[in-house]
């Protein structure tokens, strides 16, 4: 990070830039905020420090179906030692299911327009170029990268029943090098440039360890300090002062004092588990900086304030108010099971613990008693012991013996019983879980038998239910935390600039610029919802070919009232009566568009109330009143009277060529043209 990191372009003045504010009240205030910071560490670290050292790496060992020890000697040494996989099993299909939900179809993140605007039309083109940016950010490698750091979270998440991600503003600029030069002299010199390598919000995960919080807070934000441990290696720490992240002093006043000579004892066994060997020496100490995030009131405000901060030497190596959007904590939590109070969740490792227990028991004793089963002895009689101490019997082997001599005993058998036993536990253990076996998906809505094959939505109503199960709710945590992810993303965006990237829309770039700062002004939001855009596209899809029916038929209906409407001859009650059935239509099919998904339905809908009052206003205040044939009038009740329709659309009712009547009103009476 260099020292442009601490200032951001705002997307619509990239003149401008922010700054990071440092914290600086009077030395009394200073003092009792790094008082109180150190012991409420402590005391974070106190309490995490049996959930962090004991249960978290054994839930680790338990999802990989680690056995206790390398090889078991009870019944016989080298007897059987698989662990079945009833958590890992499980927790990699949940994950699995999660990614396949979001990341199959597009758009990552759906927002809304809530309030009807002046232009809908380019409301929707806001929408959809927001939607397709976000859709590049996350997706690219190069840029969000969510598909890995997702896979990560996830997982952790359905381990251990809570995972974090940590979200930071990044500006990393390097020297590139443009080749030489040469002088008049004839000296060559090297040239570099200052190149922005990236400029942007980045997603990294977070250790479940590295994280602490309250532990009865419900949410992140609720917690009275959240804070965020970062193991730092001193080229990381002097990296940190050239950027001027740090304070030159505060680092040398911590520099001789490591927390440890190497990885931390968590850190050090994964390293192990995967074949390397970490060393203890000074090349590879560590310093432990706790990113801390709270609350401080101070003269009647309430700020929001990021302190680094060294516990074991009591140093502050930077303090800075928040700068983020919203003053929102920049790490998001994902909780396998909302059901439950607290900050933490329960996840997999520790619900099927028993089950994975019992289930590999039943396994091994069944390999055990069949290996048993496998062999025999021989039994020999006492009078032919000497026969017995001089034989070995082996395949086709023949002996000379009186019956009743020698007898092949078996040890064990192989009941059915176990198979049954080992399937039921399995069977308990994903009722526990919730993941239901997987099924293909199925349409929403489809034709009815029966004359005109109306559509109907019973198969939407059947898949909803059949969605119903608590594999849907435990996806829908993961889903909820994701939109959080969105939203903050998005926000980040349209406070400190996109970085150019908007030109990849080329004239639609602005649109872009729009919707960001809409966002930010709270016109557009994400909805968090257990089925997200995502997860419902293709039964989107459906619904949309659904709708160009119903959409068509009320145009048409709609073309009818407003032709009614504009007849001279209707009378005014009754045009009354037509408006307001005119502009009822509009508002219902405005309701089932909104509740399709439509939240801009005037995209697609004209509100047809507003091109007909112009019209009719003009009508009844410009033009002339006409003269009524009344043999027309006449025919106009009479057809009436027997349920018929008016005269033909679009006649005129003061000219109009009557059936059985010819030549205009007054003239001779003539033969029907």
């Amino acid at each position: 990070m260099a020292k442009e990191a601490l200032r951001f372009r705002e997307p619509s003045s990239p003149s401008d830039s922010f700054e990071m504010v440092d914290v600086d009240f009077s030395p009394e205030t200073n003092e009792a905020i790094e008082g109180w910071l150190y012991e409420k560490l402590r005391s974070y670290v106190d309490a995490h420090a049996n959930l962090h050292k004991s249960k978290i790496p054994k839930w680790r060992r338990l999802y990989l179906g680690q056995p206790q020890a390398e090889t078991k000697s009870f019944p016989w040494p080298n007897c059987s030692n698989i662990v079945i996989q009833v958590i890992g099993d499980r927790v990699d299909t949940l994950t699995a299911r999660v990614l396949g939900y979001i990341f199959a179809t597009s758009p990552l993140w759906h927002y809304m327009y809530p309030a009807n605007t002046a232009n809908p039309q380019e409301a929707e083109r806001k929408r959809s170029i927001l939607e397709d940016f976000m859709d590049i950010m996350g997706y690219e490698p190069g840029e969000l990268d969510l598909y890995r750091v997702y896979g990560q979270w996830f997982t952790d998440g359905a381990k251990l029943g809570t995972s974090f991600v940590g979200i930071n503003w990044k500006n990393m600029v390097e020297a590139v090098s443009t080749g030489y030069t040469t002088s008049k002299q004839g000296k060559k010199k090297r040239n570099f440039d200052e190149e922005t390598m990236y400029e942007g919000p980045s997603v990294d995960k977070l250790s479940h360890e590295d994280v602490m919080m309250d532990a009865a807070a419900q949410t992140v934000e609720a917690s009275r300090l959240v804070t965020k441990k970062c193991p730092l290696t001193r080229y990381d720490l002097q990296e940190r002062v050239f950027d001027g992240f740090y304070s030159k002093e505060a680092v040398d006043a911590i520099i001789g004092n490591p927390d440890r000579q190497g990885p931390s004892l968590n850190s050090a066994k994964e390293q192990r588990k995967q074949g390397v060997t970490p060393i203890q020496s000074s090349v590879n100490a560590e310093w432990d900086v706790y990113e801390c995030y709270f609350p401080w009131f101070h003269q009647g405000r309430k700020f929001r304030l990021i302190y680094s901060y060294h516990l074991s030497t009591r140093t502050v190596l930077r303090k800075v108010f928040n700068f983020l959007p919203g003053n929102f904590t920049p790490i998001v939590r994902t909780k396998l099971g909302y059901r439950n109070d607290g900050a933490y969740g329960h996840g997999f490792a520790e619900l099927l613990e028993k089950y994975q227990q019992e289930a590999t028991d039943i396994h091994n004793n069944r390999i055990d008693n069949s290996t048993l089963a496998n062999c025999r002895f021989w039994r020999f009689s006492p009078s032919a012991v000497n026969l017995g101490s001089q034989l070995e019997i082996f395949p086709s082997g023949a002996i000379t013996a009186n019956k009743d001599e020698v007898e092949a005993m078996q040890m064990a058998d192989v009941y059915q019983s176990s198979f049954q036993n080992e399937t039921m536990i399995l069977e308990l253990a994903d009722q526990r879980s919730g993941i239901a076996p997987a099924v293909s998906g199925s349409g929403t809505g489809g034709p009815t038998k029966g004359k005109g094959n109306p559509y109907s939505s019973m198969g939407t109503l059947a898949m909803m239910q059949e969605g119903n199960h608590r594999t849907n709710l435990a996806t829908s945590d993961f889903r909820h935390a994701h939109q959080l992810v969105g939203s903050r993303l998005t926000a980040m965006y349209a406070k400190f600039g996109v970085g150019g990237r908007e030109e990849i829309f080329g004239k639609d770039a602005k649109y872009l610029l729009k919707a960001l700062a809409e966002f930010a002004a709270h016109r557009s939001r994400i909805p968090i919802r257990s089925t997200s855009a995502s997860i419902n596209k293709e039964v989107e899809k459906q619904n949309d070919m659904l709708m160009v029916g119903l959409i068509q038929r009320h145009y048409t209906a709609q073309a009818q009232l407003m032709q009614a409407i504009t007849n001279p001859m209707i009378p005014p009650q009754a045009k009354d009566y037509l408006l307001k059935v005119l502009g009822g239509a509009d508002r219902l099919i405005y309701r089932i568009m909104r509740d399709f998904g439509y939240d801009q339905p005037k995209d697609f809908i004209p509100d047809a109330t507003e091109t007909v009052m112009p019209q009719q206003g003009e009508q009844d205040g410009g033009a002339q009143p006409q003269q009524i044939d009344p043999r027309a009038a006449a025919l106009i009740a009479a057809r009436s009277s027997m349920g018929q329709p008016p005269l033909p659309s679009g006649a005129d009712q003061g000219t109009a060529q009557v059936p059985g009547m010819g030549g205009p009103p007054g003239g001779p009476p003539g033969m029907a043209r």
